[in-house]
């Protein structure tokens, strides 16, 4: 047994953690666990992929409004048993670091608990505090004793938006209800954009500010009142009526947000705008800030400035190729004439039997960013080259993120189950499929030149590619064996992606010599169990060749300038 105070808490914690998952049903506790112990272990990946889209997820962790409620509701149950003000205050001055124990002190927890005993105790001994030098006393506090905290995004944002909601009680006096509320969300809600455009790929919705007052309130009011008194069920006898009005609750809440994907412009990507136009964006909507203090049409700045940074980022998009860094699989983004395909989605192998509430997925993970961050929320074309999990494992999470036009398979891979399952997988989407072999174009620029009959060998059923992108002629065999590639007819290329991430069986000496590649591109996993890329196929490449591999230069994005690692 691990010794000390901080370990004693983690102990009791998980105790009463463990006791509350036996009690109730797995999504009820794990909306108690969130909401009262901090605790997400139990939230499945379509919960947070609601929860992100619609800029929700400040709602579903400890931040200074659950802290406020407990503070709250705790001084009305004393004062309801005859207590005198300043009894009720120190109790609950005594209560509150007990309870940042059992939470395990995390940034926006301690932050939380820290202000409200320092304007507990000014109330105390009767000596008002200004809540803005409090907060940012607070901040500064915690910076000083844990420098690595400025890291840490909940802090960032939950110091931001408070400090953000305190300084902006003159612009709510200024409009009236309920309409101020609504702005209030909307000045929040982008300002989040802006925070997150510099440190991951975001979305927005335009119905993001009235989920978070519906559901925010609903949440704050409802599920978390209720979470608090069910999180005593270790202790209390709780009647089960009120745990199935907790359990409608949540389902109602659900059934909102599910209602709500299905709303137009329910999700729309924001493109990466450069280090230059974030700028612009964040002083103009300072600017912005103080007009609409005295004028209305200042709330519409913000606005104009984001479709004018947008509009001119996707003006200055580039064609461009990038062969994704999905581990051990492949996933290539093509961008040209306004359309975007990808071929593949990666895949993971899972070591484990039990199935995961939060599974990584290349396809919702990574494939699906990297398109936020072009401005992609729909794309014209998915090309699926063959149905081994390495090339599709991303597949369903992609589409459950990114919207399809049609999705491209092999005529001759789709005659035994697998390929089936995966067809109707598809399908239930409502995602378009459509069949192709060689001889075809997909679009001028796309061609296929494979597969032209059904093979007993399922990499060589594989879709291979010729792409005229950027002014680049790549070559993407998928995992095509050494047979198909010597059938191929083709000229010289600029750029060969490997086959079969650089495994002994794809990427022959003839391939080579027809095709002439000046760069390679070798998408391989890091300490990939399979031993990629073989030791031949790097002496075949030969060491006149540009190579790039992405276990170790990471992703690869190639336009008519040359070919850029992401990690130099």
């Amino acid at each position: 047994r691990t010794p000390g105070y901080a370990a004693e808490g983690r102990r009791v914690r998980e105790v009463w953690l463990k006791r509350i998952e036996e009690l109730l049903p797995q999504k009820q506790a794990f909306y108690v666990e969130a909401l009262v112990f901090g605790e997400d272990r139990l939230m499945d990946q379509v919960t947070l992929e609601r929860f992100k889209k619609f800029g929700l997820l400040h709602a579903i962790v400890i931040s200074g409004s659950h802290i406020a409620f407990l503070v709250f509701s705790l001084l009305y149950v004393l004062r309801k048993i005859r207590m005198t003000k300043e009894k009720r205050l120190d109790i609950v001055l005594i209560l509150l670091p007990i309870y940042g124990w059992l939470t395990e002190w995390s940034p926006p927890v301690t932050r939380a608990v820290l202000v409200a005993i320092i304007l507990l105790l000014g109330r105390r001994f009767h000596k008002p505090l200004d809540p803005v030098e409090v907060i940012a006393g607070v901040a500064s506090f915690q910076l000083a004793i844990q420098p690595t905290v400025i890291y840490d995004i909940g802090f960032q944002l939950t110091v931001g938006l408070t400090l953000f909601l305190v300084l902006s009680r003159r612009l709510m006096g200024s409009v009236r209800r309920p309409w101020n509320w609504l702005l209030i969300s909307a000045w929040a809600q982008f300002g989040t954009l802006l925070f997150l455009q510099g440190i991951e790929q975001t979305t927005v919705s335009i119905w993001s500010p009235l989920l978070n007052l519906l559901i925010g309130s609903w949440i704050e009011w409802v599920i978390l009142p209720g979470s608090f008194i069910l999180a005593t069920l270790p202790f209390l006898p709780i009647r089960s009526t009120f745990q199935i009005a907790h359990q409608y609750a949540i389902q109602w809440m659900d059934q909102a947000l599910r209602l709500a994907e299905d709303l137009p412009l329910a999700m729309v990507a924001v493109p990466a705008f450069s280090p230059i136009v974030l700028t612009i964006v964040v002083v103009g909507t300072g600017i912005a800030w103080f007009i609409a203090e005295r004028r209305w049409w200042g709330h519409a700045l913000p606005l104009i400035l984001l479709l004018t940074a947008w509009g001119y980022t996707e003006w200055r998009v580039p064609e461009q190729i990038t062969f994704l860094d999905v581990g051990q699989g492949d996933s290539i983004v093509l961008e040209k004439a306004g359309e975007t395909f990808v071929v593949d989605t990666g895949g993971v192998y899972q070591q484990t039997t039990h199935p995961l509430l939060r599974p990584f997925d290349p396809g919702s993970h990574i494939v699906a960013p990297f398109l936020f961050t072009r401005g992609e929320a729909e794309i014209d074309g998915l090309i699926v080259t063959h149905a081994d999990h390495d090339h599709v494992g991303g597949l369903l999470g992609l589409l459950r993120q990114v919207r399809v036009k049609t999705i491209y398979l092999g005529a001759y891979d789709n005659t035994d189950e697998k390929r089936n399952a995966l067809i109707r997988s598809i399908e239930a989407t409502g995602t378009r499929v459509e069949f192709v072999q060689k001889g075809q174009t997909i679009r001028p620029w796309l061609q296929v030149l494979a597969p032209t009959e059904r093979k007993e060998e399922e990499n060589d059923r594989s879709i291979i590619l010729l792409a005229q992108i950027a002014k680049q002629r790549v070559l993407l065999t998928g995992d095509a064996g050494l047979a198909i590639e010597d059938e191929l007819t083709i000229g010289p290329i600029d750029i060969l992606k490997a086959g079969h991430h650089g495994s002994n069986t794809s990427t022959g000496e003839e391939l080579l010599q027809k095709t002439n590649p000046k760069i390679v591109i070798l998408s391989v996993g890091r300490k990939n169990r399979y031993g990629h890329p073989h030791p031949d196929v790097l002496e075949r490449i030969g060491t006149n060749r540009i190579v790039f591999r992405t276990d170790e230069d990471g992703s690869v994005t190639c336009s008519s300038a040359g070919c850029e690692p992401m990690i130099k």
